[in-house]
């Protein structure tokens, strides 16, 4: 894991792949999963708050956005309005917007570069793909609900269906709740049977393996995946909706770099 700051502030984590993917990676992808440090935005929603609906002022929001773009020197940043589905929204053409936002989905993908696509997450996951044959790239907002409807199969058969293999597929989980603080006590009536293998202690959910054992399922190898294994609850550096109900939302977002 690598960590990177903008002028001291914001403050964000990029994943670190074995050798020899790492410049295919570099070359091609622009990634940050941001820490809550950084923004504008006033306590409880301090400081990096991304999220419209949490009660921020939306000024700063809009702010705390463009922080992020000119960060990571997007053309844009689109963005979903996230309902625990496995509906995924194609960004199919180049904006120059600030910002779009697409009605009740929970995923991105795109092949247009300059592009960024960002998750909102405190406790579910971002989980970022990309194939660096085809240069197409994904984001997906998927926390137990989304493990549940099926999110991280379905972005695969997306990649499949443009001619992607999975053994090409790079995938980062971004931080995320850790299986010492994800208790789940309905486990048993609410998750599907394959996601009870994933509850340890009793009743605390292990998230983070039930993703890459989907991840691998699917064809996605072991070398391929990079997960920060950071518990947002656990960490003050993180929004966590566990460790207070009122806060903000991280921004994890991948984009295909421009190439002069």
């Amino acid at each position: 894991m690598i960590i990177r700051d903008y002028n001291s502030i914001p403050f964000y984590y990029v994943p670190k792949f074995p050798s020899e993917n790492q410049k295919g990676w570099d070359n091609n992808v622009i990634y940050a999963s941001f820490s809550r440090l950084g923004g504008v935005s006033l306590a409880p929603y301090d400081s990096l708050n991304v999220s419209f609906s949490v009660g921020d002022d939306p000024l700063l929001v809009y702010e705390n956005l463009k922080i992020i773009k000119d960060c990571l020197q997007l053309d844009s940043i689109n963005m979903v309005n996230q309902i625990h589905g496995n509906n995924i929204v194609k960004v199919n053409k180049k904006s120059a917007s600030i910002f779009n936002i697409f009605d009740n989905a929970d995923g991105l993908i795109t092949d247009i570069k300059g592009q960024g696509l960002l998750i909102k997450h405190a406790d579910c996951q971002s989980i970022c793909f990309f194939d660096s044959e085809i240069k197409v790239i994904a984001n997906i907002h998927c926390g137990w609900r989304g493990l549940a409807n099926g999110i991280i199969e379905k972005t695969i058969s997306l990649f499949k269906d443009i001619g992607s293999n999975p053994c090409n597929i790079f995938v980062v989980i971004s931080p995320s709740l850790g299986p010492c603080c994800f208790e789940f006590v309905d486990w048993k009536t609410l998750l599907p049977l394959w996601l009870h293998d994933f509850i340890i202690k009793e009743k605390y959910l292990d998230a983070w393996s039930a993703t890459e054992y989907k991840l691998k399922g699917y064809g996605i190898l072991k070398k391929n995946i990079f997960n920060f294994r950071i518990c947002t609850k656990c960490s003050p550096l993180h929004f966590s909706y566990r460790r207070s109900p009122i806060s903000g939302r991280l921004a994890t977002v991948i984009a295909l770099k421009n190439q002069k």
